[in-house]
C-alpha cells in the first residue's frame, strides 16, 4: 500500500512541476497580462473624463466617490513602490491621473458636489 501511495505522490509532483504557478514563464505571462488588464481599466474610464470636459457637465458624479478613488490609487502606488512592482506603480499612476481629472471636472462643472 505504501508503495502505491509513494508512486502517486511522485506522479503528482511531476504534474505539479509542469504547471507550477510559480514558474518563471507563468510569472512573466501574468506580469504582462497585468499591464493589459490595468491599462484597459484606465481606458474604460476615459469616456467619463471626456463627458465631463466636453459637455462641461458633472451631474450625477459623486465627489466623495472619486476622491476615494484618488486615495485608493495613491496607496496602491505607495504599495507598488514599497514592493518595487513596476506594474502596480504604472497602472495606479494612470488611475491617479484619471481620478484627479474627474475630481477637477466635478469641482468645475458639478452641481451639488456631495
Amino acid at each position: 500500500m505504501s508503495e502505491v501511495y509513494h508512486h502517486r505522490e511522485h506522479e503528482l509532483r511531476k504534474f505539479v512541476g509542469k504547471t507550477d504557478i510559480h514558474s518563471k514563464k507563468w510569472k512573466n505571462y501574468i506580469d504582462n497580462a497585468v499591464y493589459v488588464v490595468g491599462i484597459t481599466g484606465v481606458i474604460m474610464a476615459l469616456p467619463q473624463v471626456i463627458k465631463v470636459f466636453a459637455i462641461k457637465n458633472a451631474e450625477g458624479l459623486s465627489l466623495i466617490f472619486w476622491m476615494t478613488y484618488i486615495v485608493t490609487a495613491f496607496f496602491w502606488t505607495l504599495y507598488g513602490v514599497a514592493h518595487k512592482s513596476k506594474q502596480i506603480i504604472i497602472i495606479n499612476i494612470c488611475w491617479l491621473f484619471i481620478d484627479i481629472l474627474v475630481v477637477l471636472g466635478i469641482v468645475l462643472y458639478g452641481k451639488g458636489l456631495w
